[in-house]
């Protein structure tokens, strides 16, 4: 059953992703169902040739999606140029420049086949050894031309002449006042921006999804709910029971997203291409504290420490193997008495910079030991949340302290801020609550900003591709935000900021840092 549900939903997929609502002809959907996911018509996957020594691979392994895009026109990946291989560009009729500059003639129907079985271009000359050879039938290549013929023009899914269809995934309903207020912003500021026009002469419409009470990957559950309605993208959700999973989901579907707050922070590569994010999660806050600590040792000749509770760093996913080769001291306990047994240990308060990643109670215990052992290392909070109890925990501490925020009221500019509370005012959105209205605000800003950036001819390919290319991008609301093919989140860092531990409040404007390695 769930087999003919999928197979249902391609072959939707395939008919309403084509341009001006006409179908794809039966050769074009092979030829497409070919180049993104290596599937022959008849089921099997083709064979890939690899390398000179003609190493056989699953087609589906290297399907032409990977490296040319689902739109064929090429996507740099490892210092490698896929070339754009739309049938309009190959059959230029003064021939084809390549992506290291050469010039050969025109493709014909014969000098492709041979350029796929043999791998060279129509001048007999070698292609790219990063190009595979496929063992390809007649009737495969013909299927494959007759897509690239049309691939330019074809709509992905959510986009028609006159609408883009975005959706959001709210929490569910014991979270619905949270939902809802992610949701009245977002259909507020999409029913401004279409006032204004839309985008490129296109309406923006919302769809809503909300999450299940319970369930194996309630989040999952929804989401495929939501594809029955062919998003473009998703917008500002929130999948409170299972982030992780989404995110994999919508590299599956190649579903982009913009989210509010990455999930994971983790090593680069294991967040989903599809997935952008506002700010970084408790974990991106460590490691830029973790990054302040370890220049501040190196320029007073000292130590840096990450003393670390277990059942913290598990709630991140996180473990001493995110922290090798990074120039400090890892120690992390299980529980109490094993933080007990760590501070009577002279070396463990002998650090100069240190980082406490763990619960208000064991801080306390921390800053305890400190005072008889007369030592004041610069201390470090790193905190998921409860920032206020581990802020009181610190009182009366002689030493220096920081913490590390996603945000502060320093990134605000007083434009961008007045027409964000004008904004509120004008919806009759100010009694909800100000984080997850500001939140989705930006997202919807981010989105929109990028699909008008793309233009009429609208992709989701184009989409990333647009996203990829914002640096030092400037909402007035939050830090700036950059994204890059290796970078996911926006502004992804903190502001480390010592704390008066008379009053717990930030000493402004103090440091944004990013750590060294992004994601």
């Amino acid at each position: 059953m769930r087999g003919r549900l999928h197979a249902g939903l391609m072959a939707l997929l395939l008919v309403w992703g084509a341009p001006n609502g006409w179908a794809l002809t039966a050769s074009q959907q092979r030829g497409q169902q070919l180049f993104t996911t290596g599937i022959s018509a008849n089921g099997t996957a083709v064979t890939a040739l690899v390398g000179s020594a003609g190493v056989a691979l699953p087609g589906g392994a290297l399907p032409c999606a990977n490296c040319h895009g689902v739109d064929a026109r090429g996507r740099p990946e490892g210092g490698v140029i896929p070339s754009d291989i739309r049938w309009l560009q190959l059959t230029k009729e003064y021939g084809v420049r390549s992506s290291s500059g050469r010039r050969y003639p025109a493709y014909t129907d014969a000098s492709f086949a041979d350029a796929l079985r043999l791998g060279v271009d129509p001048a007999a000359t070698p292609l790219n050894s990063a190009m595979p050879r496929y063992r390809l039938s007649d009737s495969d290549l013909a299927d494959l031309r007759a897509y690239l013929m049309v691939v330019d023009e074809i709509l992905d899914p959510g986009v028609s002449d006159g609408q883009i269809r975005l959706a959001t995934l709210v929490p569910a309903p014991e979270q619905a006042g949270l939902g809802q207020d992610i949701v009245r912003v977002l259909r507020a500021y999409f029913a401004d921006v279409n006032a204004a026009g839309g985008v490129y002469g296109r309406q923006l419409e919302l769809v809503v999804q909300a999450e299940p009470a319970d369930g194996p990957a309630p989040a999952v559950w929804a989401a495929e709910r939501l594809l029955a309605q062919q998003p473009f993208a998703l917008v500002s959700p929130v999948a409170l029971q299972a982030p992780l999973q989404l995110a994999a989901w919508a590299e599956r579907q190649r579903l982009p997203v913009m989210g509010p707050f990455a999930s994971r922070s983790g090593a680069p590569g294991e967040l989903s291409r599809f997935s952008f994010y506002l700010l970084g999660d408790a974990g991106v806050r460590l490691r830029a504290l973790l990054q302040a600590a370890m220049i501040s040792a190196r320029l007073h000749g000292g130590e840096a420490l990450l003393l670390a509770q277990r059942q913290a760093l598990d709630a991140l996913d996180l473990s001493e193997l995110d922290f090798l080769g990074l120039d400090l001291r890892v120690e992390i306990y299980a529980d109490t008495p094993q933080l007990q047994q760590l501070l009577a240990q002279p070396e463990t308060l002998g650090a100069t910079d240190l980082v406490h990643f763990g619960a208000a109670e064991q801080l306390r215990l921390l800053l305890q030991a400190a005072t008889r052992q007369q030592r004041t290392p610069t201390l470090y909070i790193a905190a998921s949340g409860g920032l206020g109890d581990r802020l009181r925990a610190a009182q009366g501490y002689a030493g220096e302290l920081y913490v590390g925020y996603p945000m502060l009221s320093s990134d605000l500019q007083r434009a961008a801020w007045q027409a964000f509370e004008q904004f509120r005012v004008r919806h009759q959105l100010t009694e909800g609550p100000l984080q997850p209205q500001l939140h989705a605000y930006v997202a919807a800003q981010l989105t929109t900003h990028a699909l008008k950036a793309v233009g009429k001819k609208l992709s989701r390919e184009r989409l990333i591709h647009e996203l990829e290319q914002l640096y030092n991008y400037q909402t007035g609301l939050m830090p700036p935000f950059s994204y890059s093919p290796n970078r996911r989140i926006g502004a992804y860092g903190a502001h480390v900021v010592s704390t008066d531990l008379t009053t717990g409040r930030p000493n402004l404007p103090g440091r944004w840092v990013e750590p060294l390695t992004q994601y």
